[in-house]
């Protein structure tokens, strides 16, 4: 790698971390101000018949796909070009790890980012999570656990020809470009989701537009756009910036 291209890709280094530093403490900020939790969210509605913060993260989760979709159709990301991109759907290994993942909630006491914002409150359960949760998150992607997973249960899957997003399988029945079916389908999923929002007229409290603004502004327009435009400040790259991996020899003068 030339010395100029180092000396850029450093800088770069150190502009997305700090990037990153502002965003995260923004995100934990409106966390722990807003009390956002997608486990608190679903036992508030099964339990207690309240959906405020259900109705915070589905504002928030209409922002993030909503931003997915502008990001998609401006080109500033490749959906195609990442590790979810794979022409398959192994449905046994999403079903079976939603539901490890959710009794791992309720024995948790929480959602991961909640209890990030415990762990930056002090609490030592909630780093115990975390640490714990990060360990088996490994081993599932690369150790004995992942040799199951790999062996066992994603080869029951099925297979998907125009791609596992629904935009792509919309642009490949209507003709339409790749990043317009990811508009239109990010469109609607956010629509329906405000039209689940906006049922309750008092949910438009200061609080409740922290929650589902603040996080759902990281998640995908804050937090993936400032990934990749960091990405393009100073290096010409022959990839996408938020491609997966680089092409081989991506990086020689």
């Amino acid at each position: 790698m030339p010395d100029n291209a180092l000396q850029a890709l450093q800088s770069q280094t150190t502009t997305v971390l700090w990037l990153t530093f502002a965003l995260s403490f923004a995100l934990g900020w409106s966390v722990q101000r807003s009390h956002f939790c997608t486990m608190g969210a679903l036992s508030d509605w099964l339990f207690m018949r309240d959906g405020t913060r259900l109705r915070q993260w589905a504002l928030a989760l209409a922002v993030g796909v909503l931003g997915f979709g502008l990001l998609s159709q401006q080109q500033w990301i490749s959906p195609s070009q990442t590790i979810y991109a794979a022409p398959r759907f192994p449905w046994l290994s999403f079903l079976l790890g939603g539901l490890t993942f959710g009794v791992g909630m309720v024995l948790a006491s929480g959602c991961p980012t909640k209890n990030l914002t415990r762990l930056g409150g002090g609490s030592l359960k909630a780093l115990v999570v975390l640490v714990v949760m990060g360990m088996t998150a490994l081993a599932t992607m690369r150790g004995l656990p992942g040799l199951v997973r790999v062996h066992v249960m994603d080869p029951i899957t099925a297979g998907l020809e125009s791609g596992p997003f629904i935009g792509q399988a919309l642009s490949a029945q209507t003709g339409w470009s790749e990043s317009s079916g990811m508009l239109a389908v990010s469109v609607l999923a956010a629509l329906m989701l405000l039209l689940f929002v906006l049922r309750d007229r008092h949910f438009f409290g200061s609080h409740n537009l922290l929650a589902g603004l603040g996080v759902g502004g990281y998640w995908s327009p804050a937090g993936w756009s400032v990934g990749c435009w960091a990405s393009c400040l100073n290096i010409r790259r022959p990839w996408s910036p938020c491609s997966s991996r680089p092409p081989a020899g991506a990086w020689k003068a």
